[in-house]
């Protein structure tokens, strides 16, 4: 009966000692997952870490001392039972910390709100703008911006393009100069954004030491911080928002005024049927109420009720762009997208953070963005 009793041991002891090596594969297993999910985790259940393939050891060599003084037959049964229910409980942490992993991942990335009962149902307008044929955008579009803003659109030759051509330099000219930024600075901090959003679009940027430039005459904003100038392709920036510290406003500055180049109006690398399409989608957005809250879209008046609804939809594409270069988490999916899909057709795989981190790099000494 001894005998038996030791071999039945022995047994008990094998079957625990494979259980160990599986826990030990599966905490290593475990700790890759970890290393992935890390930098995400703030809440404590998340902790699914080695602690808790120790502790259930540890419980089950205490459980062995114990089952010893037992009945044989009891202690054999509780303690394969203690280890299937290990086993399975291992197998439930590993799976559900792979699912966690992958709601996190997703997380990251923008999400698309969901219609309420409480949404309004999109006007037909509206589905005309975003999902409708050409011609459907186009009669939309004149409805509200008139015919004769629509026709300088769609007709090239009415514009002066000689200056956007895809032969322009990649390398953008930087004059004159501030007390707080060089021109070398600028010249590499632009390296922080998609080739190709600048190339052909931007061939100058001109630093002022003056702190406004001349007033606009449709914004209660008034001053002037920055201007795109599409006649020589130029920017010009302005010292109110070239901090001794902190150059966040001149970086949401020049991304904004850079996303001028890139709008229906002066990106002519578009097709005419790709300028309508990207029109299309801004005004949707303009007369949305879900729409980012600008306060300077929103003050823009121009007089005539057309002529303001095309000034702020010219205005909403550089404020949404600048938001997508600084912190897009903070744009509606809808937003998020039209930017997003504008700047990857050139320049696929642009990684937003990476882009900023060498804006930042650019500064000869430390400065906020």
């Amino acid at each position: 009966m001894r005998e038996d009793l030791h071999i039945e041991n022995a047994s008990l002891r094998e079957a625990l000692q494979d259980a160990h090596v599986e826990n030990q594969r599966l905490k290593i297993e475990q700790r890759e997952d970890d290393a992935y999910i890390n930098h995400l985790h703030k809440d404590n259940r998340l902790k699914l870490g080695a602690g808790l393939f120790f502790g259930a050891i540890t419980g089950l060599a205490l459980s062995i001392a114990m089952h010893f003084r037992e009945d044989e037959q009891e202690a054999r049964a509780k303690l394969q039972s203690e280890i299937r229910q290990h086993l399975d409980d291992t197998n439930s942490n590993k799976a559900a910390l792979a699912k966690l992993a992958i709601r996190l991942e997703n997380a990251q990335r923008p999400t698309k709100k969901l219609a309420t009962p409480d949404d309004p149902p999109p006007t037909p307008e509206y589905n005309d703008l975003l999902h409708g044929t050409y011609e459907q955008k186009v009669r939309t579009i004149s409805s509200y911006l008139g015919k004769d803003y629509l026709t300088y659109v769609t007709n090239q030759s009415m514009r002066d393009t000689s200056s956007h051509q895809i032969d322009i330099p990649k390398d953008v000219t930087v004059t004159g100069s501030h007390a707080h930024l060089t021109a070398s600075e600028v010249a590499a901090y632009l390296k922080g954004y998609p080739e190709e959003w600048i190339k052909g679009k931007v061939k100058k940027i001109t630093l002022h030491e003056e702190n406004f430039g001349p007033k606009t005459s449709y914004s209660a904003f008034g001053e002037t911080v920055g201007m795109f100038n599409p006649d020589g392709d130029r920017i010009d920036i302005y010292g109110y928002v070239i901090g001794e510290t902190n150059l966040s406003q001149f970086d949401q500055v020049i991304a904004h005024e850079i996303a001028h180049g890139n709008d229906w109006l002066h990106n002519d690398q578009l097709f005419q049927e790709e300028r309508v399409d990207l029109l299309a989608k801004i005004l949707a957005r303009v007369l949305a109420d879900d729409r980012y809250n600008s306060g300077y879209v929103e003050s823009i008046n121009s007089g005539d009720e057309a002529a303001t609804l095309a000034r702020k939809c010219e205005e909403y594409l550089p404020v949404i762009a600048a938001v997508f270069f600084n912190n897009p988490t903070e744009l509606n999916y809808k937003d998020y997208t039209i930017i997003y899909d504008l700047v990857s057709k050139k320049n696929p795989g642009y990684d937003i953070e990476e882009g900023k981190r060498q804006r930042v790099a650019s500064f000869t000494t430390y400065r906020e963005l």
